[in-house]
């Protein structure tokens, strides 16, 4: 079944989410007539963009830092040319190509009006990096530390590294308490 299509009279009503961005309620409560006010950005939004759907725009449409980690781990983790490891432009590249992320969602402006995209793969790193998987020799380049390569020689799931260590399983791993199952053979 079609979406309702809107018509001259009609009614809608907008519900606000409870994260909604303060500056949003402050705006909307500022207004004499929200209709009339909505109307007009309508009007600029349509002069400036022509008629797209905005929904699209959104922090939403993007992948969650925690669904990006195993591919930016994963990238790092590819044999690279360079000793200096993997680029951030190349893993920028790789996981927006591995998570089908179209050059519209890549450009979505943050706040401080740079790529949302680009901004959370940098907080993945980070967090590769805070954990010790990962380090960087030069600015911009990373590669796996020796606990990334127990991570990938293990296939570890790397979105797993908090219970993995608080377990202690690396530690009884190393010292060869325990032996991880090989998950590529039978």
């Amino acid at each position: 079944m079609a979406p309702k299509k809107i018509a001259e009279g009609d009614t809608i009503s907008i519900r606000f989410p409870l994260n909604v961005d303060k500056e949003v309620l402050e705006w909307v409560n500022a207004q004499t007539s929200i209709n009339n006010s909505l109307i007009s950005l309508i009007k600029k939004e349509i002069n400036s963009n022509g008629i797209t759907d905005l929904s699209q725009n959104n922090d939403s449409s993007l992948p969650t830092e925690k669904e990006m980690i195993p591919y930016v781990f994963q990238y790092i983790a590819k044999p690279k040319d360079s000793k200096l490891g993997a680029n951030v432009q190349e893993i920028y590249e790789y996981c927006a190509n591995a998570l089908n992320i179209s050059s519209n969602q890549r450009n979505i402006p943050s706040k401080a009006n740079i790529s949302r995209y680009e901004n959370r793969v940098r907080f993945v790193i980070l967090k590769l990096k805070n954990q010790g998987l990962i380090e960087s020799p030069k600015r911009g380049f990373y590669k796996l530390t020796e606990l990334g390569k127990l991570f990938i020689n293990n296939s570890f799931d790397v979105r797993e590294f908090d219970a993995i260590m608080q377990a202690g399983f690396i530690k009884k791993l190393i010292n060869g308490e325990i032996k991880y199952p090989d998950k590529t053979s039978d």
